[in-house]
């Protein structure tokens, strides 16, 4: 069942680094929304993390003629092409705008609460994959999906 499966060095190596990163940001965003509205802590935010990326990959390297192209949306959309500027715009968007959101809860319910119900985001995004993209999903894709809504399930109940 499990041959063929592996970690790449990478990936376990940028998850963890991701994992605490999000815990320290809705750990600091859940203090700092006290004394600061949410859009303009989530800019803050925004441009911080821009900062670093900056450093990380300079903009002057990016390949700035891909974004003048058009390209498809694949999967079950493969027929439509949109232009790359508006699909990056989209996915500017769909950072800016979720992470907005997360703050904004943060005046209402505990960071504990705000990262269990981002849990989510995984199993979400799996359905996605398989709705649009026409992703198969195997067992241990359904089992681990599973154990993730279950987990979510016990820790809302247990409160």
């Amino acid at each position: 069942m499990w041959s063929g499966i592996g970690l790449d060095g990478r990936g376990v190596a940028a998850y963890l680094g991701a994992a605490p990163s999000y815990a320290l940001y809705i750990l600091v965003a859940e203090h700092a929304v006290a004394t600061r509205d949410p859009i303009s802590l989530s800019c803050y935010g925004f441009f911080f993390a821009s900062l670093f990326w900056a450093a990380v990959q300079p903009w002057w390297t990016f390949p700035a003629a891909v974004v003048a192209r058009s390209t498809s949306l694949h999967g079950h959309l493969a027929s439509l092409h949109l232009p790359v500027w508006a699909l990056v715009a989209w996915l500017v968007l769909g950072a800016i705008v979720p992470l907005a959101l997360v703050v904004t809860a943060l005046r209402h319910v505990s960071a504990t609460r705000a990262g269990i119900a981002a849990m989510l985001e995984p199993p979400a995004a799996t359905l996605v994959a398989f709705l649009w993209l026409g992703e198969s999903l195997g067992l241990s894709q359904l089992l681990g999906g599973g154990l993730v809504l279950g987990a979510i399930a016990l820790a809302q109940s247990s409160r």
